[in-house]
């Protein structure tokens, strides 16, 4: 959700339109946030944020790989933080003696 919040930010900021860019009309939503820059920023940013709350707050975090769970909050009680992620993911990826350039 971080990512999504930063990406939103980032193209209300830089006006891209990339609905044109997909052959598709803009939105009128759209069109209201390049009018609103700053309002449509904060609002971007209040919303991914009460959705990251919502989500670790029922539980809903889950790491798969391959569709294999290497990790789930509600077994383990707590969210990993970014390193132990890494660390188990590279630890799966290690005992399955899978190439982790081969991912796309």
């Amino acid at each position: 959700m971080s990512y999504l919040k930063l990406i939103s930010i980032l193209l209300i900021v830089s006006g891209q339109n990339m609905f044109t860019l997909l052959g598709l009309d803009t939105p009128r939503a759209w069109t209201w946030s390049q009018d609103n820059k700053i309002f449509s920023c904060l609002m971007a940013f209040f919303f991914c944020n009460m959705m990251e709350t919502h989500f670790l707050s029922t539980g809903a975090f889950e790491v798969t790989l391959n569709d294999v769970p290497v990790w789930s909050k509600l077994q383990a009680g707590y969210v990993p933080n970014v390193q132990e992620i890494f660390q188990i993911l590279d630890n799966h990826l290690k005992m399955n003696h899978v190439d982790p350039m081969s991912f796309s």
